[in-house]
């Protein structure tokens, strides 16, 4: 099986029972999940933008370095996965700060 397909596979029967354990245990109806999407895809859209802001910046420090350090610094750590999920972190901290959804 590929291992996109199995990652797929998986992410869709989690999601699956915890809404179903979500409407069974009274957390809410279809206004609050459609809400929970929206909240979702605007922090995987934050953490997208900080991904690219991330590469970018790796980037110019990797072309500017070399000229102040007098060394080769290489691009490699910037196709590291562990950026992604910086970036990630750094999205979900973004739109929370942004719409913290508890009014506080």
């Amino acid at each position: 099986m590929d291992s996109a397909l199995l990652i797929g596979v998986a992410a869709l029967v989690t999601t699956a029972a915890a809404v179903a354990l979500g409407a069974a245990g009274g957390t809410g109806g279809r206004g609050r999940l459609a809400g929970a999407a929206r909240r979702t895809a605007g922090a995987v859209g934050m953490a997208t933008i900080f991904l690219a802001a991330n590469v970018g910046v790796g980037l110019l420090v990797v072309e500017v370095a070399p000229d102040l350090l007098s060394r080769f610094v290489s691009r490699y750590p910037l196709g590291d996965v562990s950026l992604v999920g910086v970036s990630l972190l750094q999205g979900l901290m973004a739109a929370a700060w942004r719409d913290p959804g508890d009014g506080r």
